[in-house]
């Protein structure tokens, strides 16, 4: 412990008994060293084009060589990503040269000073501000000069005193507002640089964020020019064909292709209408209470038709309690949700697969799980299936028909039901799992 703060009060004590402005007139001022001086300022003149930090530097070396210190400093106010006001020692030297610390400003030196509009005077002021208390050298006496800009707070310079036989007088404050006009330049100068480099960034960043905005958007028409124009050439075939077709059974079959094609390019805009909507926000929640158990009886039976259609074994594990299986959500779009997850587990089930759906619930939420055996699916490929128009690289292209945008519909449906949906895929089987709250937060 340092022998002359333990002889200090121990007792609680205010700001105003930390704080001895008024003694610096009341001392002998030391005599100035005007040599030294100018040769001092001269030398910060010349650095004025040089980088801010240098000559912030050299403004503390200075400070503790004319007024004799024990360390100095430049404390530069900045506002944290949480939004709270921080000094940061951004140039020190003395005993201080390698304490870099970050301080809040509403307990500080520092704040004190700026909140006062004035040079301060402290002396031990870890007797008050306790987050000095593990500061050491201890701090005797510590003169902090504010430093604005056309009136507006940018920090602080000090000088600290860590020896009784040094007190700072009229003569230090005089060379300290001296050197604090110098500071105030530089620390503009530096925020200036930063602000300049900041805007440049970003700038750059809009820039590459709209170039990628407009390759992706060249990409999409790319693929929905495609995705449109392969069904129309079918139809255009099939029309061609029937034109030409004289057994019955062909032009059936013509005809068939026709409809099958023509409710492919339907289903196709219908989803980019629908896939925009939920993009912009301009698709709206018709929220109500469901029973699931009921509800799911008239989901399920298109696709256990479709699953026995198709030799697939299709199996239902409900453990919902009757009194706790009300869900709010909309109706319309959970089904969508459902009906699209079985689809897709039915056209790409084998013949003799499984597939089974199963829901779960607990005091939060609920879950819809849909497993179905398929092909190993690399963890590549699983980060991308819910990408628009995407298609599993070696799969059956008879069996990737369709718009390539049901699963983006998907993952937008339950995002915007305030859920969330994941994919996996191991031991031969696919797994989808939506996840929703049963009481929405909006």
């Amino acid at each position: 412990m340092n022998p002359i703060t333990s002889q200090l009060p121990t007792s609680p004590v205010t700001i105003d008994e930390v704080l001895i402005t008024p003694q610096l007139w009341c001392r002998n001022p030391r005599s100035p060293d005007l040599q030294s001086e100018n040769i001092a300022l001269h030398s910060l003149v010349r650095q004025m084009n040089e980088a801010p930090e240098v000559m912030m530097q050299s403004l503390v070396t200075i400070a503790v060589d004319l007024c004799q210190a024990g360390s100095a400093g430049i404390s530069q106010l900045e506002l944290t990503n949480c939004g709270e006001e921080v000094f940061h020692w951004v140039a020190l030297a003395g005993a201080y040269s390698q304490q870099h610390r970050f301080v809040p400003r509403n307990f500080s030196l520092c704040g004190t000073c700026l909140e006062r509009g004035s040079p301060q005077l402290f002396y031990y002021p870890e007797r008050y501000f306790t987050n000095f208390g593990q500061l050491r050298p201890a701090i005797v006496e510590a003169l902090v000069i504010p430093l604005l800009v056309n009136d507006q707070p940018l920090g602080t310079i000090w000088i600290v005193s860590h020896d009784e036989k040094r007190r700072f007088n009229a003569e230090d404050l005089r060379v300290m507002k001296s050197l604090a006009d110098f500071t105030a330049a530089a620390l503009s100068q530096s925020q200036a640089r930063y602000a300049a480099e900041a805007a440049a960034q970003r700038e750059q960043l809009a820039r590459m964020e709209a170039e990628q905005a407009n390759l992706a958007k060249d990409e999409f028409l790319a693929v929905v020019s495609h995705e449109m124009r392969t069904p129309l050439t079918n139809m255009k075939m099939a029309l061609l064909m029937l034109q030409t077709a004289v057994r019955p059974e062909r032009r059936e079959r013509y005809m068939q292709i026709l409809q099958s094609e023509c409710e492919r390019e339907i289903g196709l805009v219908n989803n980019l209408l629908d896939l925009q909507r939920l993009t912009i926000g301009s698709d709206p929640i018709a929220w109500s209470v469901i029973q699931v158990p009921e509800w799911l009886s008239l989901i399920v039976e298109p696709a256990m038709e479709q699953a026995q259609s198709q030799q697939q074994f299709f199996h239902l594990d409900l453990a919902l309690a009757s009194e706790s299986a009300g869900l709010v959500t909309d109706a319309t779009k959970l089904e969508r949700i459902l009906r699209e997850l079985l689809h897709n587990a039915c056209k790409y089930t084998p013949t003799g697969g499984k597939i089974i759906l199963t829901v779960r619930r607990n005091s939060a939420s609920t879950e819809i799980r849909v497993v179905n055996t398929s092909n190993e699916i690399s963890p590549e490929a699983l980060e991308r299936l819910f990408e628009k128009f995407y298609r599993v690289p070696g799969g059956d292209p008879r069996k990737q028909g369709g718009t390539g945008l049901g699963l983006t519909l998907v993952q937008k449906l339950v995002q915007l039901l305030g859920g969330q949906i994941r994919v996996e895929n191991h031991a031969n089987q696919t797994t989808f799992t939506v996840e929703l709250p049963n009481q929405p937060e909006n």
